[in-house]
């Protein structure tokens, strides 16, 4: 039965008519107050699906991870076909007996309102619909929102099967609501079983479900349904018709046997129940415990502009593996200038390091330390770029060669794994120590502002440090020249801009530009992502951040400014510096010496970043075949779920005996719960300042002024919302995210600073960069008209927007 009434329905229908569909009869059937009403079966949605062809054409997008390229391609399909005869003949009976002038279309996914996940707000639904032809075309968009990019992307989080449901729809009379909103029969927030929460607006309330608005509060004592604390338009809810709804819904959740999410509407005298669904985030996964993180140190301090740049987000449990050598890394470097870390306390951190906060382990500083320029002096009499070519690169790309890991034994693919690590964490420690150099950019820094003057000095010594060619500039050009590639073909610039790369398939044109992509990637997709972790992916395990910056770039006209232009900018700043010093006696054989090896080391830091990338994106691969076994032995749900365990867990549980299913999970999901923890923490280290006055105060790090909107990136899966001419207002930058450099006007960061990659390339390209601007993203807002002035290093706002 393709169509039946919602009076004819109960629980054992979910598989049918989905969990709101079902619920809802379970609760017309109860007597409560529904509006009436019928389901569409979602077999009607699959044979719908079936007659456009659309399983076949989402399923390479899907294995993709193209959310967006999916949603598209849904709603194209599902759009083009008119529904099959026989269903429009008994929508238009239903129709007639349901006797409405206005109607309620709403999704019923089957999975949907389950107990551990809730769908909340993932599918459509649609208001006042009125007419026939309209009621079609709603129920047709609420199928297809059943591959909508959000939906997607929420089944594929909670490892939920894209083909284990069909998408049901109910339908329902419209109720002219006076006042209508959402109720808790326990408090999800303050995770008190002994209050119902009651959030309520004026008229409809879709805006309250979808987060728009919030108009009133109610906060009631279960047991005596009297109302403790209230907050907004009290006079929302009379008193009357605010116990008769809490005494609904504890029907409610006594029927369906846990606490509920409930939305209503009032309308006159009546209170209507429209959905009722448990409440999933309340949850049984007890967070491990944390350690205060304790007050940060002087290293701590030091440190933290490098790990705010570089690691965005705290690390999971298997990150230990590339994590704690970066940090084991600056540790050698701690120990090389006077510093001391037991073997004891660096074991002790290591094997906890995803709990920490931004903390060094326990360490102290000798009075070694004191003589660390020296130290980092001596560095740079080194040729260490060609030291790089000639030892590292080599070894770092033959261990990185891509190898059959399906074909490998479990034993060997861990010995894989070890090899890469061993081979990568000396070259990784040396690089670290060398690197460190770059503070000696303070005494060059010195001799410009003497030569040019405080004002000057920050723009001057940009142009010192430009004219470079490196790897980072090299997979920028190559992208640029991608992009120009795109615009040539209608269909190519079509798909590119529509971040659908599945249809390129499909034509000429859009084959020859997938091999043209698939030759950068090959070149450069071993860039890492937001952090050098195993769990953020590098270009190659997610091409979808190539294509969004692709899709960015597609409106911009002039090309970056080359290197050509930045080297001449260099040769006549070098000249300038070098007239000035001429009358002070002494200075100017340093300045020459210092500008040349700090431009040396500079090469010699992009380049190696470039080369250390190689190793983790292998190790991406081997951490993905782990989790992919992990579920084909029916240990977990999702390859993803294995970077909530240890190194040693996926290690003893592939080669050895996994504990049981129900272990696992419930490991799974404490680890999820610490995680969001360790990770709040750690954005909190991250945004620990404050800004006063009018100007964001930041680190000068390109020079030139610009005025321009802001645009807020808040991470790799928004880089397509860059328009050209735009600020980029973001917390963190790396490599990956340079290409946009080409599309931005200016660079606004919370994080970084003038040695940063993201400096260096805005420096190259000739766009002003104002880093470490403490909570700009919170601020800032999306099209607020902004000055950001890279001489001084501030950002202002012109104009509130």
């Amino acid at each position: 039965m393709a169509i039946c009434r919602l009076a004819e329905l109960d629980r054992a229908d979910a598989a049918s008519f989905g969990s709101k569909g079902a619920n809802l009869g379970a609760l017309t059937r109860l007597g409560l107050p529904v509006p009436p009403g019928f389901a569409v079966a979602a077999s009607a949605c699959a044979e719908h699906a079936e007659r456009c062809g659309l399983t076949n054409a989402l399923r390479p997008l899907i294995e993709q991870r193209d959310w967006g390229g999916a949603e598209r391609m849904a709603l194209a399909l599902m759009s083009a076909h008119p529904m099959e005869g026989a269903l429009t003949a008994a929508l238009s009976d239903a129709l007639r007996c349901l006797e409405a002038e206005a109607v309620a279309v709403r999704s019923s996914a089957i999975a949907e309102d389950l107990a551990e996940a809730s769908f909340a707000g993932q599918y459509d639904t649609f208001l006042d619909v009125r007419g026939e032809a309209e009621v079609q075309r709603a129920i047709g968009a609420c199928w297809a929102s059943l591959w909508s990019r959000r939906a997607l992307e929420y089944r594929h989080r909670r490892s939920i099967d894209h083909d284990a449901g069909g998408m049901a729809v109910v339908v329902q009379t419209m109720v002219p609501a006076d006042a209508s909103g959402v109720l808790f029969t326990v408090d999800p927030v303050a995770q008190r079983s002994d209050r119902i929460v009651i959030e309520a607006v004026s008229g409809l309330g879709e805006d309250l479900v979808s987060g728009r608005t919030r108009d009133a509060v109610y906060r009631v004592d279960r047991a005596r349904l009297e109302l403790v604390d209230q907050e907004g338009m009290v006079e929302l809810l009379p008193a009357g018709q605010m116990a008769k709804l809490c005494r609904l819904s504890l029907e409610v959740e006594r029927h369906f046997g846990c606490p509920q999410d409930i939305e209503f509407a009032l309308s006159g005298e009546t209170v209507f129940l429209l959905q009722a669904r448990p409440i999933t985030t309340l949850g049984r996964a007890i967070a491990e415990p944390l350690e205060p993180p304790g007050r940060p140190t002087i290293t701590d301090r030091t440190m933290k502009p490098l790990v705010s740049d570089r690691y965005v987000i705290a690390p999971r449990p298997l990150d230990n593996i590339t994590y704690t050598r970066c940090v084991g890394a600056a540790i050698d470097g701690l120990r090389r200038i006077g510093g001391i870390v037991t073997t004891e306390d660096e074991a002790a951190f290591q094997r906890q390091v995803w709990h920490q906060a931004y903390r060094f382990p326990r360490h102290r500083l000798t009075w070694r330390v004191l003589f660390a320029s020296w130290h980092q002096m001596r560095l740079l009499r080194e040729d260490w770029l060609s030291w790089w070519e000639q030892g590292p690169r080599p070894a770092l790309r033959a261990m990185s060669n891509p190898v059959d890991l399906a074909g490998l034994s479990d034993t060997a693919l861990f010995q894989r794994a070890d090899h890469i690590l061993a081979t990568w964490e000396e070259p990784l420690r040396k690089r670290m120590y060398v690197a460190s150099a770059y503070r000696t950019e303070i005494w060059l820094r010195t001799l410009v502002t003497l030569a040019v003057g405080s004002r000057n000095s920050a723009r001057v010594l940009a142009q010192l440090l430009g004219g470079l060619r490196h790897p980072t500039l090299d997979a920028n050009a190559a992208l640029w020249e991608l992009s120009r590639r795109a615009t040539r073909a209608p269909v190519v610039r079509s798909a590119v801009r529509g971040l659908a790369p599945g249809l390129l398939e499909q034509t000429t044109d859009g084959r020859e530009f997938l091999q043209a992509f698939n030759g950068f990637m090959e070149t450069y997709g071993h860039r890492d992502g937001s952090c050098w972790y195993l769990s953020t992916p590098t270009w190659r395990r997610e091409p979808m951040q190539v294509w969004r910056l692709l899709a960015s770039m597609m409106d911009v006209e002039e090309p970056p400014r080359g290197v050509e232009q930045a080297s001449l900018d260099y040769r006549n700043a070098r000249a300038l510096v070098e007239r000035r010093l001429r009358f002070i006696p002494g200075l100017l054989p340093p300045f020459r010496w210092l500008l040349d090896a700090i431009r040396s080391l500079t090469a010699f830091r992009e380049h190696s970043h470039f080369d250390l990338t190689r190793p983790l994106s292998a190790l991406q691969d081997i951490a993905a075949e782990w989790g992919h076994r992990l579920v084909e032995r029916g240990v977990l749900r999702d390859p993803d779920e294995v970077f909530y365990l240890t190194h040693k867990e996926a290690r003893d549980w592939i080669l050895g005996e996994a504990p049981e299913v129900e272990e696992v999970r419930e490991l799974v999901q404490r680890r999820r719960a610490t995680y969001q923890l360790a990770n709040t923490r750690w954005q909190a280290e991250r945004s620990d300042g404050s800004v006063r006055g009018a100007a964001l105060k930041g680190i000068a790090t390109s020079p030139g002024v610009v005025r321009g909107r802001a645009r807020i990136v808040r991470g790799e899966h928004q880089f397509e919302l860059l328009r050209p001419a735009e600020v980029l207002v973001c917390s963190y930058t790396n490599p990956a995210w340079t290409p946009l450099f080409a599309t931005a006007a200016a660079v606004v960061t919370e994080t970084g600073g003038a040695a940063s990659h993201a400096a260096i390339v805005a420096r190259e390209y000739g766009i002003p960069a104002v880093m470490s601007v403490q909570d700009a993203t919170r601020i800032l807002a999306d099209g607020d008209d902004i000055l950001v002035d890279g001489d001084r290093g501030t950002v202002r706002r012109v104009r509130e927007s």
